[in-house]
């Protein structure tokens, strides 16, 4: 929650218009053919019951990047939270080695 709360002290859009605009932004930008370039770390966040993106999208996503790693959270929706979601933005943020897919059947904050 920490990493967005600058963004959620903007509050709600005045126009909900500009949401509109944004999500249709959004859908039609094409990107898969430039992953490749992006040479950053990487950590793609996503919940595997997301209404707007499916958890296809986020696998391409992150196979795309070479250095991306995928935290994808059963049972959580756009945005995935929970103790699970910091704990694996501070081990990406570490360096740490491995995996941060969440297992089969296992919660999303851990418990």
């Amino acid at each position: 929650m920490w990493l967005f709360s600058p963004l959620l002290a903007l509050g709600a859009p005045r126009d909900p218009g500009d949401l509109v605009v944004t999500v249709e932004a959004e859908d039609r930008f094409r990107f898969r053919d430039r992953l490749g370039d992006i040479s950053a770390p990487t950590l793609v966040v996503a919940g595997e019951l997301d209404p707007f993106y499916t958890p296809d999208l986020f696998r391409e996503t992150a196979a795309g990047i070479g250095s991306a790693r995928l935290a994808l959270y059963p049972g959580q929706g756009h945005p995935a939270q929970g103790r699970r979601f910091e704990r694996d933005v501070l081990a990406f943020r570490r360096g740490d080695d491995g995996t941060l897919h969440a297992a089969e059947g296992a919660s999303a904050d851990g418990a």
